[in-house]
């Protein structure tokens, strides 16, 4: 590309090279079997969610047949169907996790929960109490959480492995790293990575590709401090330049994806904590949930004092540049830092890693 290049995992784009044949049948092996894998998953998934939804069904004509519609008796109907459906998440993550601690974890939490649910409503000690409370949190915010992730996570490789096919008839592979030794080999219409590190693949990895803007070769003028003189500190002095019309578009991109990133973490802050707190909490229901909304709010200040900043560098277009004093070493500049947000731009003259990585 003329006025942006490409970048994978910190690592600038260094070449292509062929595809193997052998490699070409082992991804073709793989694909096949990871699609039937996932297509026994999705039956079982749909399987056992079809079950809690028709219990849930019934549990709620079985209120209203015997008289019950307080919002106390839905609630725990509601409840009953979350927690059976992080029962099934556990008990997926304890067959198809890839780690074997993740599938120990969720193991003891469900072993835990179901003692927990055979004592029944007998007293117990406080240090059980806690441990129960521990497994209902696994299996409840755990199981739930990582169902929702594996079926984002299926529902996104199933393009992918169709790419996959697409990309060994083509039979290129891209490299990333140094010229003589590339760290990253990857297919180029998926993305998906053959070796990192130099190490083959073990499980599907999409590795995440993103051009930024060239440095341009521009005229860089002093910053002129309060007593007429260049600022210096120790051994560096600072320059300034103008931003490129291709760096001005990527910081003003880089700052609408930070809104849209800020927004949600906002709101799943907010909730996390008053889920917290009325968990935890012994104060009314009201009162947990001003605290979270309290909470939510200073982070979203926050928040919003980046995206300022953000602005401010768009509206401005400079950029503060370190160099040092060292006529051999100032060549290329050690940083390059945006005034206001002060995040750092270049390092060394290659992007920063903020701007490279997936975020």
């Amino acid at each position: 590309m003329t006025d942006a290049e490409l970048w994978c995992e910190g690592r600038p784009f260094c070449g292509r090279r062929p595809l193997q044949e052998v490699e070409v049948g082992d991804l073709e092996e793989r694909i096949a079997r990871t699609r039937r894998r996932m297509t026994l998953t999705d039956r079982f998934a749909a399987g056992g969610i079809s079950l809690l939804v028709i219990g849930a069904v019934i549990a709620m004509a079985s209120y209203r047949a015997l008289g019950i519609t307080s919002t106390d008796d839905i609630l725990t109907a509601l409840a009953v169907f979350f927690l059976g459906l992080g029962c099934l998440g556990s008990l997926l993550e304890v067959f198809l996790a890839p780690r074997w601690s993740n599938r120990i974890v969720f193991a003891v939490g469900l072993v835990l929960f179901c003692l927990g649910a055979a004592a029944g409503e007998e007293p117990q000690s406080p240090i059980v109490e806690g441990v129960l409370t521990l497994a209902i949190i696994i299996v409840l915010i755990g199981g739930s959480t990582m169902m929702a992730l594996r079926w984002r996570d299926r529902r996104r490789l199933r393009p992918v492995l169709t790419q996959a096919l697409e990309d060994c008839r083509l039979g290129d592979v891209m490299l990333f790293g140094a010229d003589t030794q590339p760290e990253i080999e990857m297919l180029p219409t998926s993305h998906l990575a053959l070796k990192v590190g130099g190490d083959p693949f073990v499980e599907w990895k999409v590795l995440y590709v993103t051009s930024v803007s060239r440095t341009p070769p521009s005229f860089e003028a002093p910053v002129i401090g309060q007593t007429g003189q260049q600022v210096t500190s120790g051994r560096f002095v600072y320059n300034q330049r103008h931003m490129s019309a291709e760096e001005i578009v990527e910081l003003g991109t880089i700052r609408k994806r930070s809104i849209r990133k800020g927004i949600v973490s906002t709101a799943a802050v907010t909730y996390t904590c008053a889920v917290l707190f009325t968990a935890f909490g012994d104060r009314p229901t009201t009162v947990r949930w001003l605290f979270a909304a309290l909470l939510g709010a200073m982070y979203l200040q926050k928040q919003w004092r980046v995206w300022r900043n953000l602005r401010m560098d768009v509206a401005t277009s400079m950029i503060l540049v370190v160099r040092s004093n060292d006529e051999a070493e100032a060549s290329v500049s050690l940083a390059e830092v945006l005034p206001a947000s002060h995040l750092e731009w270049t390092k060394n003259g290659n992007p920063s890693r903020w701007r490279v990585a997936k975020w």
